[in-house]
């Protein structure tokens, strides 16, 4: 694959999750919510303050058709302290997965069970 045909595959995938963003949490103004440009260093999807403190979280996006999860996964927690580490992976002809910490899984779980009790 070219490497113009590889950033361009890696777009899309941020550009979908940042539409999945602004489906999920409406409340987002747009304009908090930024893809990267490829080959900048940091966060995949930047989230401005006002955006991080609804959705705490850091994301990593990976549009390829071999990975390294654990490289991927230190790649997204490398990117300071500032919030829980999500790694967004996708393929070909494949939905696109998140990849947390199971701690992180577990404390979710937690918080919507106790929203529903």
């Amino acid at each position: 694959m070219k490497t113009r045909s590889a950033k361009n595959k890696g777009v899309r995938l941020q550009n979908w999750v940042k539409e999945r963003i602004h489906h999920h949490f409406p409340e987002i103004i747009y304009e908090h919510v930024k893809c990267a440009i490829m080959g900048e260093g940091g966060e995949d999807i930047r989230l401005t303050p006002e955006a991080r403190a609804i959705i705490p979280i850091k994301i990593e996006a990976k549009n390829v058709e071999k990975i390294n999860v654990w490289a991927a996964y230190d790649q997204a927690t490398s990117h300071g302290e500032l919030a829980t580490p999500v790694l967004i992976m996708k393929k070909n002809r494949r939905q696109p997965l998140a990849v947390i910490d199971a701690e992180y899984l577990f404390k979710l779980l937690r918080d919507q069970y106790e929203v529903h009790k």
